[in-house]
């Protein structure tokens, strides 16, 4: 049978004080901020959830999100060890918990837009709810066999959190402890404040979801200290070798922003960094997520524009490293039909495209010839690099991507995390909607004039063709108006 024991063992605590017996659970067994936690530990509700690992139904089991589920990791064992108790198997709960999960507080130093639309700024009830919670938390953590701590904000960032955190005082003999940050915060400083904790096994997660500063910046929600981290990631780095902290690992939410960038990410998380294990997680809709911008991200939905491009990622041999974890980002999710806006912006661009293609065939090669461009550069190389390559017509056009294995072999190509790229006179982006920050990051690595795919089709005959999307470069002038080899006068 498939068993599971954090339900006879284990509590989750949420900012509102709800108690659940696992962070995959579904249903609450009580709420610290209106009664005890033993109360809560011995409730109907409790052993409810318990019934549904004794029966093995498991139906309070979000089983996409938890990662035995996701990774159908189970522990099996005989109905028999679990029924009698044997074997170190729980069939019934401990007197108390001794494995404790504090997600307890908001506080964060960003505002990542896959849980929040702005820094969380807590009023005076909330600052009373945290202290009470605190308060009602700290004996049995002190007693506790495992904490964690904080899977809702940054506990470097909470007040509260580090409260407890500079005075908790283990006496379990098997205490040990995980730390959840998105690692701005974990510098010199403040890791003084609870340096005690290094004396026990101890286990850093941080939770950068790029190392690319445009991609950072989005996903931090603009928030630009991508150098503070890297220089907290060192920093961590040499307290594991320094041997007081047990296991540094990194974790990644993987999405439409960054998905590409995943291999050269965990190469980098291994190789610079040294860490322990990387986790790559899908989306998951949580927090203030709302279905439209989950969908648009949820590249693991096999309608998502990005769901082919991010299977050839996944084929990427540095992925294979025994250090990364796969919590379910490969497992793929239910088909749901897109109406995300930037469809929409796809196919006007292609009936941009066709149009010009069916009134006048030779508009592109014209195009390039009056302006000179000799070489071409084609950024990105999905199904939209492959046709816009085609339709060039050209054999001396550099592909650059962040894919270089998935490229056919008799194509110049550039992987996209190069620092300079080689010499061109043109480079057309094809992922046009996500112009701004590809932009960013290779303005600087190229002297070619930059212009996104839509602005490259209306130019090519710009008075037939309605103006149906106005070109992101345009708010950078052409994209690099004083580094530009070119300057077109319209």
């Amino acid at each position: 049978m498939k068993y599971c024991e954090r339900v006879f063992r284990h509590v989750y605590i949420m900012p509102d004080g709800n108690v659940y017996l696992c962070s995959w659970n579904t249903k609450p067994v009580g709420n610290l901020l209106k009664q005890d936690l033993d109360e809560i530990w011995k409730s109907g509700a409790a052993e409810e959830i318990r019934d549904s690992i004794r029966d093995g139904s498991f139906r309070y089991c979000k089983k996409t999100g938890c990662p035995f589920c996701e990774n159908n990791s189970l522990k099996e064992i005989e109905e028999s060890s679990f029924r009698e108790g044997v074997d170190g198997v729980l069939n019934q709960a401990l007197d108390s918990p001794d494995e404790f999960n504090c997600a307890i507080d908001f506080t964060c130093n960003h505002s990542c837009p896959s849980c929040r639309s702005k820094i969380f700024v807590p009023d005076e009830q909330y600052r009373k709810n945290m202290n009470t919670i605190v308060d009602k938390l700290r004996p049995y953590l002190c007693k506790a066999r495992f904490v964690a701590a904080d899977g809702q904000g940054d506990c470097f960032a909470s007040p509260f959190v580090m409260r407890f955190l500079e005075n908790i005082k283990p006496q379990n003999p098997e205490f040990h402890m995980t730390l959840e940050t998105n690692g701005v915060l974990f510098d010199e400083k403040h890791w003084n404040r609870i340096a005690h904790l290094g004396k026990y096994p101890l286990r850093i997660v941080v939770t950068p979801n790029s190392f690319e500063r445009a991609t950072y910046k989005y996903l931090s929600g603009g928030h630009d200290d991508l150098e503070k981290l890297l220089h907290n990631l060192s920093f961590i780095k040499g307290l594991r070798e320094q041997g007081q902290i047990n296991d540094f690992a990194v974790s990644i939410v993987v999405q439409d922003r960054n998905f590409r960038e995943l291999p050269a990410f965990v190469q980098r998380c291994i190789d610079e960094f040294c860490v322990d294990s990387v986790s790559v997680k899908p989306i998951y809709k949580w927090f203030k997520l709302t279905e439209r911008d989950y969908m648009s991200k949820d590249i693991l939905n096999p309608l998502h524009p990005y769901f082919e491009e991010y299977q050839d990622v996944l084929e990427d041999p540095r992925l294979r490293h025994p250090k990364v974890f796969w919590w379910g980002a490969k497992n793929i999710h239910p088909a749901k039909i897109m109406y995300e806006e930037k469809a929409h912006q796809l196919f006007e661009v292609f009936s941009d495209w066709l149009e010009l293609m069916l009134d006048d065939p030779g508009s592109i090669k014209r195009y390039l010839a009056e302006h000179q461009y000799q070489e071409v550069g084609i950024y990105g190389y999905g199904n939209t690099g492959k046709l816009l390559r085609k339709a060039l017509k050209r054999q001396n056009h550099v592909i650059i991507d962040r894919r270089t294995l998935c490229l056919e072999e008799d194509v110049r190509t550039v992987c996209a995390c190069e620092k300079q790229f080689p010499r061109m006179d043109l480079l057309i982006v094809t992922p046009f909607y996500e112009y701004d920050g590809i932009y960013e990051n290779i303005r600087g690595k190229t002297d070619a004039r930059i212009i996104s795919l839509d602005a490259f089709i209306r130019e090519c005959r710009p008075n037939s063709l309605s103006t149906r999307i106005k070109s992101q470069e345009e708010n950078h002038e052409y994209g690099n108006k004083n580094e530009s080899r070119d300057q077109i006068s319209n």
